[in-house]
């Protein structure tokens, strides 16, 4: 029985891991494509304000991938009490 629990935690583990990467992975495409869209504007807009969008864009980053995960690890426990619920009506 242990296994079988050792297997699963290491499943949940392995797909948070990958949640993480595929996030860090759209957020690195994101601040790429802004930085490019910042270079290719530096002539057109002072410079404070490109700079200010890249501190805004990294900042909103790390906050989206925490929200996700917390999304995420707020329904993976909301699953298992719902599981719990429902073996207590068994009996």
């Amino acid at each position: 029985a242990l296994d079988k629990i050792a297997r699963s935690w290491f499943w949940w583990l392995l797909s948070q891991r990958y949640l993480g990467f595929y996030l860090d992975a759209i957020c690195v495409t994101f601040l790429a494509c802004l930085l490019v869209a910042t270079i290719l504007l530096r002539n057109h807009h002072q410079p404070q304000i490109l700079a200010l969008a890249l501190l805004y864009a990294v900042q909103l980053a790390g906050t989206f991938q925490w929200t996700v995960r917390q999304h995420a690890l707020a329904e993976s426990f909301m699953a298992s009490v719902e599981r719990l619920v429902e073996y207590g009506d068994m009996q």
